[in-house]
């Protein structure tokens, strides 16, 4: 698993370069559908937005502990260094090295903590 640090992330993890056209249906306030949203995302143009990322993680979490039996045995990060020069070329990366104050880090803790 891993997502970007640009913002709108979740749409698409794997994306960090080029663009995507997102089509999303729309539902109206008495819940009936609406007309859908067509969008296009250029990913080079997307600020910096890491909590986007920790949020996407901490949402599988919740969903991980809520069922009855977990569905999840554990899970892999792509890309976890604590090389910090990494980081002009790896938009997946989590910085695991001293000073890091990424707020996926945390989420990720979570799925640790229930392993043990």
């Amino acid at each position: 698993m891993g997502f970007t640090f640009r913002a709108k992330s979740t749409l698409r993890p794997w994306a960090h370069e080029g663009f995507s056209l997102i089509h999303s249906p729309t539902t109206l306030p008495d819940g009936t559908p609406g007309e859908p949203e067509e969008f296009v995302i250029v990913w080079e143009d997307q600020p910096a937005r890491y909590e986007e990322r920790a949020w996407a993680v901490r949402a599988l979490w919740q969903a991980h502990s809520e069922l009855e039996r977990p569905f999840l045995e554990g899970i892999l990060y792509w890309k976890l260094s604590s090389h910090d020069y990494h980081l002009d070329d790896e938009y997946f990366m989590v910085h695991v090295g001293e000073g890091t104050n990424d707020p996926i880090l945390p989420e990720l803790r979570r799925f640790l903590a229930s392993a043990e």
